[in-house]
């Protein structure tokens, strides 16, 4: 099926529904009650109330290779490292405290003309990479990890431009996917009052993969998929805030343009998160 087929396909089964019946910018006040009211009942996620029945335990042998390692601990099976770009360790910075972080997180919207590089980025995705024996400084359900990290580039010193690119976390390494479809950030992000959209160096995007834990926790996975991305924004953010990195998270992003772009369906795979960043 094509991306269109696979959407309509989607929306018929009352499954994750992103319907984009109207714009934000037209239609009456009803419009608009009709579109984030009344079709909320298009989202419908029918979880069972319990694990007791053993069907959850069970599916993990089902995904178990020849030599009986469970699919929940085969991370880096997941990872390109052909033709991978690997990050700078973090740079060390303990000049403010955790509190201080807190109170400096906010959104901004002006961007200064700076440049960036791989170190920046291995900065901005320290608190989301990999530690000693997998271990991420947030929590997933399962350890099952069903949220990547995707970004697109603009003038970033070490990365081709108007470009997609994934993280990696376990190799700490970034991966090109495909180019921008279109060669303009505007084209998918829409912040009021922003100024200097030329000056930012990324729009990053959260995206949660449902086959890579559903077949687990069936449709309670989309909650613990939301779950862990919220723990991921934030450990970013609180990254931006220690290295004095711009950030602001949005819901204004183009959904079609930014799913194409991805290469995305929206339903199987579906955007849970969006941020930009610069200098």
């Amino acid at each position: 099926m094509d991306y269109n087929a696979i959407n309509d396909y989607g929306n018929r089964l009352k499954k994750i529904n992103f319907g984009r019946t109207i714009s934000l910018d037209s239609g009456t006040k009803e419009q608009y009650y009709d579109r984030f009211i009344k079709k909320a009942d298009f989202w419908n996620l029918e979880v069972d109330n319990d694990f007791n029945t053993g069907k959850y335990a069970k599916s993990f042998e089902m995904y178990s290779d020849q030599i009986g390692r469970k699919f929940s601990t085969s991370f880096e099976l997941n990872e390109t490292l052909k033709k991978a770009i690997f990050l700078p360790p973090a740079e060390k910075n303990n000049k403010r405290e955790l509190e201080e972080l807190f109170k400096n997180r906010i959104s901004r919207r002006k961007f200064d003309n700076t440049t960036w590089s791989l170190q920046n980025l291995s900065n901005l995705f320290s608190g989301i990479k990999a530690l000693t024996d997998n271990h991420r400084g947030y929590a997933s359900g399962g350890g099952l990890y069903p949220v990547n990290l995707y970004f697109f580039t603009q003038n970033i010193i070490g990365l081709e431009n108007f470009s997609v690119y994934r993280y990696q976390p376990c190799s700490d390494s970034v991966i090109k996917i495909s180019k921008m479809r279109y060669m303009d950030f505007t084209s998918y992000i829409h912040i009021e009052n922003l100024i200097n959209s030329k000056n930012i160096k990324l729009a990053l995007y959260l995206v949660a993969n449902r086959t890579k834990n559903e077949f687990k926790y069936g449709e309670r996975a989309t909650f613990f998929s939301l779950l862990e991305s919220g723990e991921m924004i934030q450990n970013i953010a609180l990254c931006a805030s220690q290295y004095d990195y711009k950030m602001c998270q949005l819901g204004g992003y183009d959904i079609e343009k930014s799913n194409e772009t991805l290469n995305i369906d929206g339903i199987t795979s579906f955007i849970t998160a969006c941020a930009v960043l610069g200098g």
